[in-house]
């Protein structure tokens, strides 16, 4: 745990989460820190899908983001006592995957006949296997077999692999031919159904530079840039629920009896669009900071940066063959910052202060084909009526000013008082392009906008007191905001409504101690929040709400309660110990009237808050002679069950899970090599971490995002 007043400010440079434009409460930094969870985001696990399969694939979904206290010189950055806590786990990053034999299964279990074609896409990548069961999955190769799609022509005699089991059901074979060959991310609209695959693995690249330059004793300046393309497949994903007075549950109900690490996506809408099954985001970013010192005890800073990125995310989103839910969402994404602040001291060094201003500028696109029918049906029955079937092109722009100051005092060797005070003024509009895909005429969302203005003041006051060197004590209370805006997903021109910040006001008190000759650290953290226009997206209801729905609104007010605590041990030389455990008690004490009829209560919590989180480790240096060494580590962490919706239906719970990592790494500073052997997931356990919920919506399905199955992993480097 840092002590308040020693938050990093966010540069307009820094694109780390907590930096990023509405990832968290801004304006005054609290005194929570932003903590990584175990296990929470992994690399991307390989999730073979059956070309036959429907949906799996979307985008990742992270938990509301918890973010760290800041001082309040940084610059637009989010503000600390953040609602979800995350318990910090020190265990290995490394992930890699790893060949299982699986079994392979049909399109819809159990209900294929022989020879349809059918080939499967399992989590674990592994070679195809054919089983006879109830009925035999097999893939089916033909030599000059002309494609049903105006462009699947197999003319030449080229090997085809059968696929587009579009609803399949007894006494239904396949639709359509493919030839064999791998879809370019580059051409993401396919004429032609995706070949076989994985969901869950990624394909990563990028570099950094940063060069400084002394110009002088006083004066100096700091180029960085990065570029990265990142190419990796869709999240794994499987069909959980169905709701059974849906009208299309006795079609979609066979898909969940399938096996745990199987998918069946075929990314083919029922229209016949065929998407290439991957994610794709290109982008670099270029910074500059430039530092003069007037005198030892004043110094002006100047940060600028740029960045921008384009790609795409693809979602099939029903968990079955039948293609009900298809989207190729395109981005592309342009931002500018500039941060200028003065950092002096006053009163021989007992006044430190931090004034200055901040400005950002982003515009984007958000271009792409969506296809939403909430209704399965068997070929050759025609597609029923879209929900929602359109060409999206919708423009987002953004500005944000910013004026801060922050000062620490430090009235005596022991007693500290910071105080700090922040201004935010910021704009946002989203405009709506829509256009039917067939006659490309516009559709009734064409033009619709909205538009968010507000400003907000926020402040801090803390105080803490070293009672020796080894106990430190503290209280804290803050003010901040998460940022208001538009609901970016209307499916009717109702839905294109603002909302208004989340306010936030955050008490902490804690201590941090060593002891033990500073063998041991224990540090313990107190904390209340209290939440005014809460933001929530509700799914169901009526009015706005009445499905299809993804709309945002300020829900009410809502009260958490909680503590941390960290521990560790170095009791020998060689073996240290360490440990973390948090607990959050939520309770919403008003909601509003259309929040309620939505089916959200005053005992629900809201989406993805655990009430315990905690995680324990152990490593033990071994001496090898010449510096050498070499290092086993274990690790566990926990978390409690979540729900994934803000109505808590049982339906809508991700259960909570005990996972294990282990890790051995051999050393030799001699030669600047380092060697790691690594196991994530050791025993191998299943579970969900996160859950797509549209039970009572027009879809009628849940789907489960599936954690990485047992992975090993070497590593290699080298210091120079």
């Amino acid at each position: 745990m840092r002590r308040p007043t020693d938050s990093a400010p966010c540069g307009a440079d820094d694109t780390r989460d907590r930096c990023r434009r509405g990832a968290g409460h801004r304006g005054v930094p609290g005194t929570h820190r932003r903590v990584r969870a175990a296990h929470h985001e992994r690399p991307g696990h390989r999730y073979r899908r059956t070309t036959c399969g429907g949906v799996a694939g979307r985008p990742r979904r992270g938990r509301r983001r918890a973010t760290a206290g800041q001082e309040i010189g940084g610059a637009g950055g989010d503000v600390g006592p953040a609602r979800h806590r995350r318990v910090a786990h020190r265990g290995t990053d490394d992930r890699s995957g790893a060949e299982r034999p699986a079994e392979g299964r049909g399109c819809q279990p159990g209900r294929h006949r022989t020879g349809t074609g059918q080939i499967v896409r399992v989590l674990r990548p592994v070679r195809h296997v054919v089983r006879r069961d109830r009925a035999i999955r097999q893939a089916v190769h033909t030599r000059g077999i002309r494609g049903r799609d105006a462009d699947t022509d197999t003319r030449g005699g080229r090997d085809v692999d059968t696929r587009g089991c579009r609803g399949v059901g007894p006494g239904h074979g396949c639709r359509g031919t493919a030839p064999r060959r791998r879809p370019s991310h580059r051409d993401p609209f396919l004429p032609v159904h995706p070949p076989l695959g994985t969901e869950g693995g990624q394909d990563f690249k990028g570099a950094r530079l940063i060069v400084r330059w002394d110009a002088s004793d006083r004066f100096d300046v700091t180029l960085s840039g990065d570029i990265y393309s990142d190419d990796s497949e869709p999240s794994p994903s499987r069909l959980i629920a169905v709701r059974p007075d849906h009208a299309s549950a006795p079609l979609l109900t066979p898909f969940l009896d399938v096996g745990r690490y199987e998918s069946y996506s075929l990314y083919q809408s029922q229209r016949g669009y065929g998407l290439a099954g991957r994610n794709r985001l290109d982008g670099y970013g270029v910074s500059g900071q430039l530092n003069y010192d007037f005198s030892d005890n004043l110094t002006l800073t100047s940060i600028s940066a740029y960045r921008t990125y384009d790609g795409f995310f693809q979602v099939d989103l029903d968990g079955t063959s039948y293609g009900m839910t298809t989207q190729h969402v395109g981005l592309d994404f342009e931002q500018f910052s500039q941060e200028l602040r003065v950092n002096g001291s006053l009163a021989g060094g007992r006044l430190d202060y931090t004034v200055g201003g901040y400005f950002y500028s982003g515009r984007g696109a958000s271009a792409g084909l969506i296809e939403l029918t909430f209704q399965a049906v068997n070929p050759p029955a025609p597609p029923p009526p879209a929900a929602s079937f359109h060409i999206q092109d919708d423009i987002v722009e953004i500005e944000n000013k910013s004026a801060f100051l922050h000062t620490i005092f430090r009235a005596t060797d022991a007693l500290t008082l910071s105080l700090g005070i922040r201004y935010t003024d910021e704009w946002k509009t989203l405009v709506l392009h829509r256009k039917d895909p067939v006659t490309l005429e516009f559709q009734p969302l064409e033009g619709a906008n909205g538009r968010f203005d507000g400003d907000h003041v926020d402040y801090r006051v803390s105080l803490d007191y070293r009672w020796n060197p080894n106990l430190l004590t503290y209280v804290s209370f803050a003010t901040g905001f998460k940022g208001g805006g538009i609901s970016s997903r209307p499916y009717r021109a109702e839905q294109v409504v603002p909302f208004g910040p989340e306010k936030l006001e955050a008490w902490e008190v804690g201590f941090k101690s060593d002891f033990f000759d500073r063998r041991a650290r224990f540090n313990v953290s107190a904390f209340h929040n209290k939440y005014d226009d809460i933001q929530l997206t509700v799914r169901s209801g009526t009015g706005i709400f009445a499905p299809p729905a993804s709309v945002t609104v300020n829900a009410g007010e809502a009260e958490m309660t909680g503590f941390e605590a960290e521990f560790s041990l170095n009791p020998t030389s060689g073996l240290a110990i360490d440990a973390a455990v948090g607990y959050l008690d939520f309770e919403y004490t008003e909601l509003s009237p259309g929040v309620l009829a939505s089916g959200l209560a005053m005992h629900h919590v809201t989406p993805f808050t655990p009430e315990w989180k905690w995680s324990l480790g152990a490593q033990y240096e071994f001496a090898l002679g010449d510096g050498r060494t070499i290092t086993p580590r274990f690790d566990v962490a926990y978390q409690s069950e979540i729900y994934a919706n803000p109505v808590n239906n049982p339906m809508w719970v991700v259960d909570d899970y005990t996972v294990a990592d282990a890790r051995v790494t051999y050393r030799n500073p001699t030669s600047g090599v380092e060697v790691a052997l690594a196991v994530t997931n050791l025993f191998d356990k299943y579970y969900y971490t996160s859950l797509y919920d549209n039970l009572y919506g027009s879809q009628g399905t849940v789907i489960a995002n599936v954690a990485r199955p047992r992975e090993w992993s070497i590593s290699v480097r080298k210091n120079f």
